[in-house]
């Protein structure tokens, strides 16, 4: 199954953090997000068990699952990381954040609060 988050963002940061909490047992795998321009770029991809806010700056609290440079699409076109160097798997009502980097921008929508749901899959 594929979570979609916004798609309509008109704004642009080099990195960006979020979480998933899952609803039920989830496997993630993959992650495929909206990049500033077409570019070749690294792109490094940080997991950590539990929320991310008050560890935004502690690097020991991350874990680093995927460390490349990629070929990056348009912003109109998600670029797709399909392999990471391990699948990261949430066990229901956990929390599980997520932070990519690159110096190609990422395309983002600002949101109204911090911590409201963006997407769900109640299926």
């Amino acid at each position: 199954k594929i979570l979609v988050g916004s798609t309509s963002g008109g704004s642009g940061a080099i990195s960006t953090m979020f979480q998933v909490k899952a609803i039920r047992d989830v496997l993630v795998r993959s992650i495929a997000f909206h990049a500033s321009k077409a570019a070749t770029a690294q792109v490094q991809i940080f997991t950590r068990a539990g929320p991310y806010r008050g560890y935004e700056g502690n690097e020991s609290a991350w874990t680093l699952i995927y460390d490349k440079v990629i070929v990056m699409n348009d912003r109109n076109i998600p670029t797709k990381i399909v392999a990471f160097d391990r699948n990261i798997f949430i066990t229901a009502g956990a929390t599980q954040s997520f932070y990519i980097f690159t110096p190609n921008k990422l395309m983002y929508a600002s949101g109204t609060t911090e911590g409201a749901l963006v997407s769900s899959d109640p299926a």
